[in-house]
């Protein structure tokens, strides 16, 4: 009889497990929401601050300014700075460390220009997901000077590091490290906006394009080493108008089913690597002359594709390009500088392993299947 009641009891623990278990999953389940935009009539622009002189961590909330045509800003702050005045305003930023959860974390809310003086290390980012889809946004112009540092982190969800709204971007100087889910810089909107670099030095590691407008790029002088995502098709450089190099040291990469070569009024030479297969992260390579002079040697950390070079030393003549080896120089945002190197392996495309320049823009690609 005891075995009897063992087995009725068991019998009945297991009904009531299996009854349980399809009670549970017949219940209605809750609804997951879709990650939501944040529009812009929803970002509230904050107090007016009426003063020139802004310590930032005397607010802890979002503040607007643009009552003045120069502010000098310091201090550190974890919410949005607004611009709206009717006139151009100057911003003097000096060691300030904004971060935003939510939104960008400089806004221009007018389409009046916007200059930015950078002082000291600067290091401004951002957060979540809303229209104004920049670390620093603009509807007015752009314009960048000073001798300090700015380092920018766009990591708003498909957010870009620097970006305008039908307004052009200008850079005269400055040291610039931009990360970004998207485009790290990007001059948008239907009518687009011209992207000038005069000066400055450039580290640009983008989850979509390095530097994208949709006008014209120009770039008359600085160093700028441009990583894109091959994974999107992005690449380093790209312009619905054209590109246009004159002077500078330019290194980019990303993929070549998007590449695009500046335009032949540039007034700098310029060459292109298409290759068969990715260069992988964190390959050295390095491009030298038939006289074993450096052109350039760098790593990147991401894969690539395509490979576009320009700088003062690309003269007509011969040319070989090489990955891995060793370079003894300092190695500065990826790049060597002052070093020696030692020969790796040659890099063959097109059963070549040699490369001509003989005009301004050449072009060593892949062919197709």
């Amino acid at each position: 009889m005891k075995k009897k009641y063992i087995y009725i009891g068991i019998i009945i623990v297991c009904l009531i497990v299996i009854i349980s278990i399809y009670l549970i999953n017949k219940e209605e389940k809750p609804v997951i929401k879709k990650f939501e935009i944040l529009k812009k009539e929803d970002i509230d622009i904050g107090k007016t601050v009426n003063e020139t002189d802004i310590d930032l961590n005397n607010y802890s909330e979002n503040i607007n300014i643009g009552e003045f045509n120069e502010y000098n800003i310091t201090g550190n702050f974890e919410n949005t700075l607004f611009i709206d005045g009717d006139e151009t305003i100057t911003l003097n930023i000096n060691n300030v460390n904004i971060h935003s959860d939510l939104t960008s974390a400089i806004v221009n809310l007018s389409g009046n220009d916007l200059i930015i003086n950078i002082i000291g290390d600067n290091y401004i980012a951002d957060n979540g997901y809303s229209e104004y889809d920049a670390c620093i946004y603009s509807y007015g112009n752009l314009i960048f000077n000073g001798d300090g540092n700015l380092n920018v982190d766009g990591m708003q969800f498909e957010g870009e590091g620097i970006a305008t709204n039908n307004a052009d971007i200008t850079f005269n100087s400055g040291n610039y490290t931009i990360r970004s889910s998207d485009d790290s810089i990007n001059a948008g909107g239907k009518m687009g906006g011209l992207i000038t670099i005069n000066n400055g030095n450039f580290y640009l590691d983008a989850s979509g394009d390095g530097i994208d407008s949709n006008d014209r790029i120009i770039i008359n002088d600085g160093l700028i080493f441009s990583i894109a995502e091959i994974a999107g098709n992005d690449t380093g450089l790209d312009s619905d108008n054209g590109i246009v190099i004159n002077g500078g040291t330019i290194v980019s990469t990303g993929s070549k089913m998007m590449k695009e070569l500046p335009l032949e009024e540039s007034l700098q030479n310029t060459i292109s690597f298409d290759f068969e297969e990715e260069i992988d992260y964190d390959e050295l390579i390095t491009l030298m002359d038939v006289n074993n002079n450096v052109i350039v040697s760098f790593v990147t950390k991401k894969r690539f594709t395509n490979l576009l070079i320009s700088t003062p030393n690309l003269k007509y003549g011969n040319y070989v390009l090489y990955k891995g080896g060793s370079n003894t120089g300092e190695l500065i945002n990826d790049i060597y500088y002052n070093g020696e190197y030692e020969f790796g392996e040659r890099i063959m495309i097109n059963n070549s392993d040699g490369f001509t320049i003989n005009s301004t823009i050449t072009d060593i690609t892949t062919p197709k299947d």
